[in-house]
């Protein structure tokens, strides 16, 4: 199975390869944002444009790199990682917006907006469907267990479980008749 295939590789490996698909992203982000916002692709004649695609992309990269982006593992991806990727495409939206004036690219005032929400959509939620696929996997592979104690112990416990390879919150058991069916 090539999701298994993928989940086994090293982390460096699995960087590069996240590179590779969020370049593909911000380049795909790019284009739709003007398709969508001038209905015409005679944006690609347009050399300055392709040269503003050429100096956001490696910089936007750069800037996923620096926050942390690549550090993140995907399957324990939590809000901090959510606003590195916020942060990481305002960043390559400001450097489209003030390269197209220096390169005197034709860049429409409502096309980083639209850039900006494309690469939220595409970055952002190919993290979570990776997150969601890869819980699903290792889900399948722990083993359900049951906690003694609802209180906050035994809701630390439940948390740690569920995020550590092994075993799987299923249940509580309490001997508090107050926190029955809670």
């Amino acid at each position: 199975m090539p999701l298994k295939f993928l989940v086994n590789l090293p982390r460096p490996q699995k960087r590069i390869i996240s590179l590779f698909i969020d370049s593909v992203f911000i380049i795909v982000a790019f284009w739709l944002a003007f398709l969508l916002r001038l209905d015409s692709t005679a944006v690609l004649k347009n050399t300055h444009t392709w040269v503003l695609l050429a100096a956001v992309l490696p910089l936007s990269l750069l800037s996923f790199v620096k926050l942390g982006l690549y550090r993140a593992v995907l399957r324990y991806m939590n809000t901090q990682a959510m606003w590195a990727i916020i942060a990481g495409v305002v960043l390559s939206t400001v450097y489209l917006t003030v390269l197209s004036f220096f390169l005197s690219a034709p860049v429409p005032r409502t096309v980083p907006f639209i850039y900006a929400s494309f690469c939220i959509l595409f970055v952002g939620g190919a993290r979570l469907t990776v997150r969601a696929v890869v819980g699903q996997i290792t889900m399948r592979r722990k083993e359900g267990v049951i906690i003694y104690g609802a209180g906050s112990a035994g809701r630390q416990l439940a948390t740690a479980l569920a995020n550590g390879p092994e075993y799987s919150p299923v249940a509580f058991i309490d001997d508090d008749p107050k926190k029955h069916l809670s």
